[in-house]
């Protein structure tokens, strides 16, 4: 078994979807200090007043959802200091439109303030929940250094009959191939380059990640998920909803390993060879950087800079840049030469590109992007241990 120690350092914001969000009935917003304050019930429950017990008891009674809206001024108007004492609290930078657009919706009407209620549910990044820290699941970094290590081994192939037939119906794909079609085709094809006809013999098997937990406390933010036009600039406001992020600078770290081979895999010419799989990985993300810093120039966002130490190890293979995570686009999780992006046009009309139309970005405004960062930008390093 060879044992890499591994760390992740965030570059960009990240987000990594666990299915959780932050709901507006667990937490208040403290416009002037622009901090979201999220708490505990049960906490709340142990410093309330006879009066705002029975208060609280009305609200619950209520069978409609009118009760939301009741909990929610409750909550901002009556207790907002109360909960700002509390012991258990997590408190989360947020965005002034934010700030602005909470106290802009508590003075709107009841039917007008459940319309907006869905648009503070803010989507959680994966975490510990004992801890309230951000995590990074090893099988988000697994399947980024997959799709990277499957470029790898197609370009080396191509020229396979068996592989060129495969690409030839990929090239073949249009708006009318059934979506379970093209799964099918694009499974034969990762067996193929894996020479892995079952789960049993992929080589992936061999290699262990584990979850990468902070090396020190992080604080996490609320910024804008904001999608713009690639060609115009422009942003498509419906979609502008807040999202927690892991900010540049936080670091994570966490054990790989490369597993004996089994029965199973000794007769697999495909071997997870670390050399190979950085030179692959870094291959299949550094076009997607320079693709990100030259759209930087058109459409005027942000791109993150690189420390000379940075520079140095990617230079010596000590380290990579990776994307991680919800929004870190087609391109990076789809494999150069036989990428299929469907694009949805006006009217209903879908079609297939070679590359995404717009990009997700890191925002503290809805408008405007100068300060943008594009999502999960990350330097991964690897120290062998045996």
């Amino acid at each position: 078994m060879i044992r890499y120690k591994i760390t992740i350092e965030a570059l960009s914001p990240i987000h990594i979807g666990c299915d959780e969000v932050l709901s507006p009935v667990e937490f208040v917003i403290d416009g002037e200090e622009r901090k979201l304050i999220k708490f505990s019930l049960f906490d709340l429950l142990e410093v309330f007043s006879l009066e705002e017990k029975n208060e609280l008891d009305r609200i619950s009674n209520k069978k409609d959802p009118s009760a939301l809206v009741d909990l929610y001024k409750f909550y901002a108007y009556r207790l907002k200091d109360k909960i700002k004492k509390l012991t258990n609290i997590k408190q989360f930078i947020i965005p002034y439109e934010l700030a602005k657009r909470y106290d802009e919706v508590l003075r709107l009407t009841s039917d007008e303030i459940l319309q907006n209620f869905n648009n503070f549910e803010i989507s959680r990044t994966y975490f510990n929940p004992l801890t309230e820290q951000p995590i990074i699941p090893g099988s988000s970094l697994k399947g980024a250094l997959r799709t990277g290590y499957l470029e790898f081994l197609l370009k080396k192939n191509e020229n396979n009959p068996s592989i060129r037939e495969i690409i030839e119906r990929v090239n073949n794909i249009n708006s009318r191939t059934r979506r379970g079609e093209i799964n099918e085709i694009m499974e034969t094809l990762e067996k193929q380059l894996l020479n892995c006809p079952n789960p049993s013999k992929d080589p992936f098997g061999a290699l262990k990640i584990s979850d990468l937990n902070p090396i020190s406390p992080i604080e996490t933010k609320i910024l804008y998920q904001v999608n713009v036009s690639k060609q115009k600039g422009e942003t498509r406001g419906r979609l502008t909803l807040p999202i927690e992020v892991i900010p540049p600078g936080a670091k994570f770290e966490g054990i790989l390993e490369i597993k004996a081979e089994t029965e199973n895999l000794k007769r697999n010419p495909v071997k997870i060879e670390m050399s190979k799989l950085i030179e692959g990985v870094w291959g299949h993300f550094r076009v997607i950087l320079k693709n990100e810093y030259d759209l930087a120039k058109n459409i005027g966002f942000k791109i993150f800079g690189l420390h000379e130490s940075h520079k140095m190890d990617i230079k010596e293979r000590k380290a990579i840049l990776i994307k991680l995570g919800k929004h870190s686009g087609a391109e990076a999780m789809t494999i150069d030469k036989i990428r299929k992006i469907l694009i949805r046009r006006e009217g209903g009309r879908t079609e297939y590109q070679t590359s995404p139309t717009t990009i997700w970005l890191a925002s503290e405004q809805k408008k405007n992007i100068s300060q943008a960062m594009p999502f999960g930008w990350a330097l991964l390093r690897f120290e062998k241990l045996s």
